[in-house]
């Protein structure tokens, strides 16, 4: 369609849009005609009745990638109206659930999500620049997805979230400011490539130490050890409506 996130452990979460929704290919009768009910509503601006007809296009045939697409599309647009924990789940987790079952029967709609003005909303997630193609393995990838994701904090033993999110930012002289909320780190950033290790070394900020060290893991998860005897977990935690 087209339009216009004693010791303890500190997990910083990723919290990590439709171009014109398009005709099924070869799936059941009744999926496709509930496809093209749900892009009729869609164009009609009545955004929560095309997304529960792509829902039902989808319980027809679940291997219907277009339905799914477009269920992630619409769902966006209603998170951009209505928040993510309204009377329809438009939550990221599931928004990004239904981009990764289409692009999984149908890799080809991974391009067409690079360029969906409707998927604005995932953009800042990690999971999103995953399934985009981008490889930790690759420092420039690895680069871009550590500025583009937004990050929150959660302190596992408090059951604390900190919000707002937070960013990392390169400098031009190589160097990375990391903020999140009071959490204010500034240093340098090194990569290997092939193993998918980074070494962060802080100049200043709330910890003592001078050089920390963390691997990234195949997961997505990044493990900063040795911050004031501390393990900082960077993950792709999708949570938002929990109470």
């Amino acid at each position: 369609m087209k339009r216009r996130t004693p010791p303890f452990t500190l997990v910083i979460t990723a919290l990590l849009a439709v171009t014109s929704l398009l005709p099924l290919a070869a799936h059941s009768p009744k999926s496709r005609s509930l496809n093209s009910t749900g892009i009729d509503l869609y164009r009609k601006g009545e955004l929560a009745a095309a997304s529960e007809s792509f829902r039902k296009a989808i319980e027809a045939d679940g291997s219907n990638y277009l339905a799914h697409y477009n269920l992630a599309c619409t769902l966006c647009l209603i998170r951009e109206k209505e928040g993510p924990c309204g009377e329809i789940d438009a939550t990221l987790s599931v928004i990004l659930y239904h981009l990764e079952r289409s692009i999984a029967i149908s890799p080809e709609r991974r391009e067409r999500m690079v360029g969906d003005a409707d998927l604005t909303c995932v953009r800042s997630t990690l999971k999103y620049h995953l399934l985009a193609g981008k490889s930790f393995d690759n420092p420039a990838d690895l680069r871009e997805m550590l500025v583009a994701v937004r990050w929150s904090v959660y302190i596992a033993d408090y059951m604390m979230r900190i919000n707002p999110h937070g960013s990392i930012r390169f400098n031009g002289d190589g160097s990375f400011t990391f903020e999140v909320y009071d959490l204010k780190l500034k240093g340098s950033g090194t990569y290997s490539t092939g193993k998918s290790k980074i070494t962060l070394t802080f100049e200043r900020g709330n910890f003592k130490e001078k050089i920390l060290r963390g691997a990234v893991e195949s997961s997505g998860e990044i493990t900063i050890r040795g911050a004031m005897g501390k393990t900082i977990a960077i993950t792709n935690n999708l949570e938002e409506c929990g109470a």
